[in-house]
């Protein structure tokens, strides 16, 4: 058995245990750190929580009387905690905390902890900064605000003074859309962790977010966890339930980890997607538990309009030790994948009952921008409908393996067209005109102004271009979207 450190800060550290599972380990250990107990572990990534900072650990794995592992690490420097309830937070589930907690999170020094206690916390959207690390106790929940009137919009595009740039803050579905702001939204910070064993409930089942979903009403619902233009930030170990709409959404971001965490959501509750990184560089997501009403994970990078114009691709992003349980797809590319998606490693995951285990989806126009470089190893399927399928309304360019997957998940197809069967091992998918290639089928149109389909963005007009900004302020370049909607 290998042990190996993904993540170590101040208060806590993740692990992974390498034994040969999946998502749990092959058996139950014991953890003793300096020699104490320190509870079990029976997943293959496994955080500690409630350290000391500027501590020498020594973690030790125990099965029975004998020590499988170890691992040595010293946690890092904290300056101050900020305790919420200093700040006037109740934590009764009624009052509205939002001032008091946001408060402590804008007061907070670099390298400082924002603790939140066991509670319930009944609050509007919060926002980050850089340089914090936020604390959720095991025992605290944060309730967010059902009432759609009350929350602050985020504009889709806002233009320059000068008309040469502007500012994309709201997205929806591959667009630059307005969009209600998420739960916790971060723009332009870095050097940030959000941990702990709380959690953070977007009370999408009390809400009217889920009644008539297709339909923009204000603007498009939030996410929970919405990351625009982040760098190095860390969230460990929390559960995000009944989200609005997509759980978590880096956006143009870059340098992410994503541990432990657990994203719940009833079977029927639409378009709630666990995890959609669009456009990002960099991202490691490991050990995490999806059970869900859309797909799991979904990697993007815009519709034609931001893939076109931004030409930002999603990259480099690893996915290990994961429990896809329930969901339409358990890993996902696209279908707003217009900028690109390359070297994506997929590997020990379980996927026990998503409708596809493995799904590469394109839109029409974009196969020479979808998938390259891609790599699913050793994945288990826990039912017999857990498939992996290429489902392209255009034939996709690009190189993806299969490596010790099971035998039923060797389909690649077109839609509405039968499969084309991958040789095990291979699996680069046929281009137009290439023996056993997908042939063009016929494609049904968008949706209409105002749905949660195309979205219904028409950018300004045009004016000179320049190079592109860094913290999300981009060029304006020539630029053609679907009609504005309601």
């Amino acid at each position: 058995m290998e042990m190996s450190k993904l993540f170590v800060q101040a208060r806590s550290a993740t692990v992974q245990i390498a034994d040969g599972g999946l998502y749990h380990t092959k058996a139950v250990y014991q953890l003793f750190l300096n020699g104490q107990a320190a509870g079990t572990a029976d997943t293959a990534v496994t955080s500690l929580y409630d350290l000391q900072p500027e501590t020498e650990y020594v973690l030790s794995v125990r099965l029975g009387a004998e020590e499988v592992g170890q691992c040595a690490f010293r946690t890092a420097r904290e300056s101050y905690t900020l305790n919420v309830r200093q700040f006037g937070a109740v934590g009764d589930g009624v009052h509205d905390d939002t001032a008091a907690i946001q408060a402590a999170i804008l007061h907070c020094p670099a390298d400082g902890r924002v603790l939140i206690p066991a509670g319930r916390y009944h609050v509007l959207p919060l926002m980050l900064k850089s340089h914090v690390r936020i604390e959720l106790r095991r025992g605290a929940t944060l309730l967010l605000e059902t009432d759609r009137s009350k929350f602050p919009i985020l504009p889709g595009m806002i233009l320059s003074t000068d008309e040469t740039d502007d500012l994309n803050l709201g997205s929806w579905e591959g667009n630059p859309l307005d969009m209600y702001a998420a739960f916790i939204s971060g723009m332009d910070v870095e050097d940030v962790v959000l941990y702990g064993e709380g959690v953070l409930d977007g009370q999408g089942d009390k809400g009217d977010w889920w009644q008539n979903c297709k339909v923009r009403r204000g603007a498009w619902r939030p996410r929970m966890l919405f990351l625009n233009h982040c760098k190095n930030v860390t969230v460990q170990g929390v559960t995000f339930q009944n989200s609005p709409s997509w759980n978590l959404q880096p956006y143009f971001s870059k340098d992410l980890r994503f541990l432990n965490i657990r994203v719940n959501a009833p079977a029927n509750s639409p378009n709630t997607d666990g995890f959609d990184p669009e456009s990002c560089d960099g991202i490691l997501l490991a050990g995490a538990h999806f059970s869900l009403g859309d797909d799991c994970i979904a990697l993007k990078s815009g519709k034609l309009y931001m893939g076109q114009r931004y030409k930002t691709p999603c990259q480099h992003i690893e996915i290990s030790h994961c429990l896809m349980e329930n969901g339409h797809g358990g890993m996902t590319c696209g279908s707003e994948m217009a900028g690109g998606i390359a070297h994506v490693r997929l590997h020990d995951c379980l996927m026990r009952n998503p409708a596809r285990g493995l799904r590469v989806t394109t839109r029409r126009g974009l196969g020479q921008q979808g998938a390259q470089q891609m790599l699913f190893r050793r994945e288990a399927a826990g039912d017999a409908q857990c498939q992996a399928a290429a489902v392209a309304q255009e034939p996709v360019q690009g190189r993806i393996v299969f490596q010790h997957l099971p035998q039923q998940a060797h389909a690649l197809g077109q839609k509405g067209q039968q499969a084309v069967p991958v040789r095990r091992g291979s699996g680069r998918i046929a281009g137009p005109g290439e023996q056993g290639g997908p042939a063009t089928g016929p494609h049904g149109g968008p949706p209409g102004p105002g749905t949660c389909g195309d979205a219904d963005y028409a950018p300004p007009p045009a004016v000179p271009s320049r190079p592109a900004m860094l913290r999300g302020r981009r060029s304006r370049q020539p630029g053609k979207l679907p009609g504005q909607g309601a």
